[in-house]
């Protein structure tokens, strides 16, 4: 039986994201007036993707996928010429991004618009965004308006709890993967029961014979992709403890938390910043990004005696900025380094030799070794250590910062109060 108070819960989230009458006709009338445009001026097929598309959008949600299938193949250098060519007639403005190819961005009408090339899917991948308008087919077969519903369900507890976005920042559920959760499942009560202890490998009729990764969901539309590779393990086990404390204690700030007061605490005092804004080089998110995570596990290792406890990356509006909550802030100048015991007696010469006997001494019959340390600060570390950075990172533009932006503060809160975000 399901249990009344989360049944409320749904209700009441139900009410805040699904979208209003007025709302869709806005989107709808908008979404024909371009492809009307598009199929009056490209040889493909204009089509309508994404969310909108499948008709499990949330209410606010301001972004429109519109894809152009071409049946002919196409250089990458025609691809992106074409593309372009129909993009500034329709839009004027537009930002080149890419992909697996190009792509353009635009702004129109107050909706953020991506206008995506592919090819025609039969069964054959050129590019993978080539199954995106299978996938649109594959969800509104599967489903009606009340698996819909509990779609938008699913994806706000994902937003909610801050695992929702396959992208390269989130690492979490991408919406075509919470919506074949729900086609796979049933509802989201049965998804919370199943996600609680997820791990297999889930699909509707393939076989996975390629490596695992943190979560599988064969791919219905293609067996040989998999829709949850860009889910972390971090957020995979986070979602797992979300969905377990949500059965125990059900409450709509697993949906729409709290943002937590300005004065907040957390411990300020064992965090170290760097400041990595300058040392990036090329301004795609879904590139800089992994390569911040690589930067920022480089320097925890370095930083390992201090004992790190916790890494944050804060990506905001021009700040790139990298925090480690670390278990102290300074080391002894004289370390203890340990030895062989003496009962190995041509390493234990070797040890003295290497040290000198006046630093070496016996502690349960092992040696040891008193050593200076060169480095006993973050930032001493941080000057003299090689720290590995990404392809596209300048090692010399990163540095330590004296003072914590004011700007990072409830960011901060979020990540080092020990405060899950349903609990403030």
């Amino acid at each position: 039986m399901k249990s009344s108070s989360i049944e409320e819960i749904k209700k009441e989230a139900l009410k805040r994201i699904k979208p209003k009458e007025e709302e869709r006709k806005r989107i709808d009338k908008l979404c024909a007036e371009l492809l009307d445009i598009l199929n009056g001026i490209t040889e493909g097929e204009a089509l309508l993707a994404g969310s909108i598309a499948k008709d499990t959008f949330l209410s606010g949600d301001r972004d429109i996928d519109l894809f152009i299938v071409y049946d002919k193949e196409m250089s990458e250098k025609e691809m992106k010429k074409e593309i372009r060519t129909i993009g500034r007639k329709i839009f004027g403005e537009i930002e080149e991004r890419y992909a697996q190819h190009p792509y353009v961005h635009a702004i129109y009408k107050g909706f953020e618009i991506d206008l995506v090339p592919a090819f025609r899917f039969s069964g054959r991948v050129k590019s993978s965004v080539d199954r995106t308008p299978e996938h649109t087919k594959f969800v509104l077969q599967h489903t009606d308006e009340k698996k819909r519903d509990e779609i938008r369900i699913l994806k706000q507890f994902a937003k909610g709890i801050g695992v929702y976005g396959a992208e390269a920042r989130v690492q979490g559920l991408s919406g075509y993967l919470c919506e074949l959760f729900i086609i796979r499942f049933g509802d989201f009560e049965a998804f919370l029961e199943k996600a609680k202890n997820l791990q297999e490998v889930i699909s509707f009729n393939g076989s996975w014979k390629k490596e695992k990764s943190a979560l599988v969901f064969i791919d219905p539309v293609d067996n040989e992709r998999n829709v949850a590779a860009s889910l972390s393990p971090e957020n995979l086990e986070f979602m797992r403890l979300a969905t377990r404390e949500f059965l125990e204690h059900p409450r709509i700030t697993f949906f729409f938390p709290n943002e937590p007061s300005s004065d907040g605490k957390y411990p300020e005092d064992r965090i170290f910043a760097v400041d990595v804004s300058e040392a990036i080089e090329l301004k795609i998110e879904d590139i800089y990004f992994p390569q911040l995570r690589k930067t920022a596990n480089s320097i925890a290792k370095a930083l390992e005696e201090f004992g790190v406890e916790k890494t944050a990356i804060y990506c905001e509006r021009g700040r790139a900025i990298l925090f480690f909550l670390l278990k102290k802030k300074k080391l002894d100048r004289i370390k203890e380094h340990a030895g062989p015991p003496l009962a190995m007696e041509q390493n234990a010469k070797e040890f003295i030799k290497k040290w000198g006997k006046e630093r070496c001494y016996v502690k349960d019959g092992r040696l040891y070794a008193r050593i200076e340390r060169e480095a006993v600060t973050p930032e001493q570390v941080l000057q003299r250590e090689k720290i590995g950075v990404g392809k596209y990172m300048k090692r010399e533009k990163i540095k330590a910062l004296e003072n914590i932006p004011a700007e990072t503060k409830v960011f901060l809160i979020k990540q080092f109060s020990g405060k899950k975000s349903w609990e403030f």
